[in-house]
């Protein structure tokens, strides 16, 4: 058998050396070094998101209390187990027992806002007369009173007051949930 012929250009093809090429190669530390420089930078320069607190007008201590119209006042007052007390005017009578939902305390401001509205009207801002004075027993949490104050904001009611809770109103609510426990 004889193997076939092949052309002469198509030898010195086959003959010819091939050069190997070379890949080049990119050194990336000076880069990467560059990132986290231009990184740590800009997070030192840069300020973040400061917290934003509700802003909260505390009064001047006075010797001679003002005094208010009864009929202006709404007390709240935070329970222990998210139950919140509420009367109208100076003296606790007709202690009622609420929630913080919709139907709840938030009814119960709304409801006091109309009947302050219809007898006191709106003040020169158009904002409502009532005024809320805010209690916490001491089983109470902290998120009672945030729920309570976002509700002042809610409602719209413009005058209110933190006070701590006295012993008549304390002496009231174990009487009431005494009361309920029969």
């Amino acid at each position: 058998m004889t193997s076939p012929e092949i052309p002469s250009d198509a030898k010195s093809k086959l003959n010819k050396v091939r050069t190997q090429k070379n890949t080049t190669t990119i050194d990336m530390t000076p880069m990467v070094d560059l990132g986290f420089l231009l990184i740590s930078f800009f997070m030192l320069t840069t300020s973040l998101a400061k917290p934003v607190a509700m802003n909260l007008s505390m009064p001047i201590h006075d010797e001679h209390p003002i005094d208010i119209e009864q009929s202006k006042v709404l007390n709240i007052i935070c329970d222990k187990n998210n139950t919140v007390w509420y009367y109208e005017g100076n003296e606790v009578t007709h202690l009622k027992k609420s929630n913080y939902t919709f139907d709840g305390i938030r009814k119960a401001i709304l409801n006091k806002q109309k009947l302050v509205d219809a007898q006191w009207k709106k003040d020169e801002n158009g904002f409502t007369k009532t005024i809320c004075l805010i209690k916490m027993t001491d089983d109470a949490i902290y998120n009672n009173m945030v729920d309570v104050l976002d509700e002042m904001d809610i409602t719209n009611t413009k005058i209110y007051a933190i006070q701590t809770v006295n012993q008549e109103e304390v002496k009231a609510i174990e009487l009431v949930r005494n009361n309920n426990q029969l």
